[in-house]
C-alpha cells in the first residue's frame, strides 16, 4: 500500500518529469521552425547563385568578344601599316 508521502514524492516526480517532456517538446518544434526557415534560405541562396552564375557567364562572353574585337582591330592597324610601308 502507498502511504501519502510516497504518493506526494510520485507526484513530484510526474511533475518533473511533464515538465521535461514538455520542454523537450518546445525544443523539437523551435528546432523544426530553424530548419524550415534554414532551408528557405538555402533555396533562396540556391536562385541567386543560378542568376549569378548566368550573369557571370554573359560577362564572360562579353569580354571575350572585346578582346577578339580588339585583336582584329589591331591586326587590321598592323596589315594596313605594312601594305603601306
Amino acid at each position: 500500500r502507498i502511504n501519502s508521502r510516497q504518493l506526494d514524492i510520485l507526484h513530484g516526480q510526474m511533475d518533473d518529469v511533464l515538465k521535461v517532456m514538455k520542454e523537450n517538446t518546445k525544443r523539437v518544434l523551435d528546432r523544426g521552425h530553424r530548419l524550415h526557415e534554414l532551408s528557405e534560405r538555402a533555396e533562396a541562396l540556391e536562385q541567386q547563385a543560378t542568376i549569378f552564375v548566368k550573369s557571370a557567364t554573359q560577362v564572360k562572353k562579353k569580354a571575350k568578344f572585346r578582346a577578339a574585337k580588339w585583336t582584329l582591330i589591331l591586326a587590321g592597324f598592323v596589315v594596313i601599316f605594312i601594305a603601306v610601308i
